[in-house]
């Protein structure tokens, strides 16, 4: 049985996960506007409405965080990728959370 706790994150566990994580594959799953407005350094873009046929773009092998605006977006995602066997987990807060600490994005 899946510990669903353990998949929810919050920004700052999710920023010593990241750094903890060599191997990690950070998805964010918001719209194309809302990655060119910031996001994660490193993190790929895969809009929520297109992850069923882009899964196969993620190494299943590899554990995979997804992040949204505020959390709702990625938590629909994580389902998703755990339905499909990936090790995945998500930050519950989304950017908004991880932007309100002071957490750095990508230039």
């Amino acid at each position: 049985m899946v510990d669903l706790e353990t998949m929810d994150l919050s920004a700052e566990a999710a920023q010593q996960y990241i750094k903890k994580t060599p191997e990690l594959q950070i998805v964010d799953v918001r719209s194309a506007g809302e990655f060119k407005e910031g996001h994660l350094a490193d993190a790929v873009l895969i809009p929520l409405n297109t992850l069923p046929a882009r899964a196969f773009d993620l190494d299943r092998e590899k554990p995979v965080l997804l992040y949204c605006a505020s959390g709702g977006r990625s938590a629909s995602a994580l389902g998703f990728l755990l339905a499909q066997g990936f090790n995945a987990k998500h930050i519950e807060g989304g950017i908004n959370e991880w932007e309100s600490l002071g957490l750095p994005l990508a230039d």
